[in-house]
């Protein structure tokens, strides 16, 4: 179920930071618990002009990856040739408690961190968010039948909170949510399995998604639908919205050891369009 303040951590880091380039990488790894990885990023970066503007130069980054994977925990650190660096950690208290941590930092800029907590029970749900700029969040979902739940949650960050109260109906093909936040803003969703079909050797499922938000305030509303098909060893995601932006994902596993992708952005009133490809070949 989304939550107000999940979708404001998905705005404070969709910051964008190239304008197009390419990754180049290769994994080892040591057994089951160790893995290491060493990239090469090539991107373009936009940097502020003493004159006004931004002047866009290509830069080339190093990065290397170190990930350890244990019986209740994961971690993962990356440290980059530009000074950037990036640390995270899973951990699993009990059988219904996790937590996870997530800390970046560059040069010249402050560190950003966050912290999970969360705990799923039987017949209830909780979870707890920090982070930096005074940032935090709690929600709390529980069910009332088997097929309705019932919840609340709040988020506060620097000056500005909400409440908010939701509730979600699921059943075997179907999922319907509905939010209300003291912010003025009533979030509705609904996804819905259309083709659920399973063959010998693969399944095959085609999914649509909605969702519909209003703002009391402005009195504007935002729309989008998505589809997600998948057939075997071909996956293909479609999204178009209210304000003219579209989005399509595309895989396909070649091999049990080679898959490759395809993405594009598209935003019409603006005229901006972004793609991208990319091929995962992992040796046996």
């Amino acid at each position: 179920m989304i939550f107000m303040f999940e979708d404001l951590w998905r705005r404070r880091d969709a910051t964008a930071s190239h304008r197009g380039g390419g990754r180049v990488g290769v994994d080892k790894s040591r057994g089951v618990k160790y893995s290491f990885n060493m990239g090469l990023l090539d991107e373009y970066t936009a940097l502020p002009a003493w004159y006004g503007g931004d002047v866009v130069v290509r830069t080339n980054v190093l990065e290397a990856r170190i990930k350890a994977v244990g019986a209740k925990y994961a971690a993962e650190c990356s440290f980059a040739s530009d000074g950037s660096s990036t640390s995270a950690i899973e951990f699993d208290v009990s059988d219904a408690v996790s937590g996870r941590w997530e800390s970046a930092e560059k040069l010249g800029a402050a560190r950003k961190w966050k912290f999970d907590l969360d705990y799923e029970g039987s017949d209830s749900e909780a979870h707890l968010k920090l982070g930096d700029g005074r940032f935090g969040g709690v929600k709390y979902l529980r069910s009332v039948t088997k097929a309705l739940s019932l919840g609340a949650d709040a988020f506060w960050l620097a000056e500005q909170s909400s409440v908010g109260f939701a509730a979600r109906y699921a059943d075997k093909r179907s999922v319907a949510t509905a939010q209300l936040a003291s912010v003025g803003l009533v979030f509705l969703t609904y996804t819905k399995v259309l083709v659920p079909k399973v063959r010998r050797n693969n399944n095959e499922q085609v999914m649509l998604a909605n969702e519909f938000m209003w703002n009391w305030h402005t009195r504007k509303a935002h729309v989008s639908v998505g589809f997600d098909l998948v057939d075997g060893e071909t996956r293909g995601r479609f999204r178009v919205d209210s304000a003219g932006t579209a989005s399509t994902f595309y895989e396909r596993h070649v091999s049990a050891t080679c898959s490759s992708w395809a993405t594009g952005d598209f935003n019409i009133p603006n005229r901006n369009f972004k793609c991208g490809v990319g091929i995962t070949a992992q040796a046996m």
